[in-house]
């Protein structure tokens, strides 16, 4: 799995202490267990403790520094590196016609039972449809 193709954001360790999902660069899953370690490795603070899972589907552990890095030569990106994984939202938003075309509302709403009572009757309605987005 590339970067790329799993749209991976960089490490946030705000996020990752709020709970968001965190991988490693390659895709592997990550569950973090501490962000409190007290380990220095060439001047460099590593205080984050992880569990990677690895192809065996076993966890290998990993110390991480505070920008996710395992390790910090020349800053080059590495596999084992953590990222934020995209969390999938799905929503609903109310479709109507206008003089100009086809417009949306600007809500989203969290099922299609609400989005359907927000209906504008004011405007021609076209129908209520479901949306999926990563953040």
């Amino acid at each position: 799995m590339g970067e790329k193709k799993l749209n991976l954001k960089p490490f946030d360790l705000e996020a990752a202490k709020a709970g968001k999902p965190v991988c490693t660069r390659d895709g592997r899953k990550v569950r973090i267990i501490s962000f409190d370690r007290k380990f220095l490795f060439k001047g460099v603070s590593y205080p984050i403790i992880a569990l990677v899972e690895d192809t065996a589907k076993e966890e290998t552990i990993y110390g991480y520094n505070e920008k996710g890095k395992t390790l910090i030569e020349n800053d080059t990106p590495y596999k084992d590196d953590l990222m934020m994984l995209p969390q999938k939202k799905e929503g609903w938003i109310n479709i109507y016609t206008s003089y100009d075309g086809i417009e949306t509302g600007i809500s989203v709403y969290e099922t299609k039972e609400i989005a359907k009572k927000g209906v504008d009757n004011s405007v021609s309605y076209l129908g209520t449809i479901k949306i999926e987005w990563e953040e």
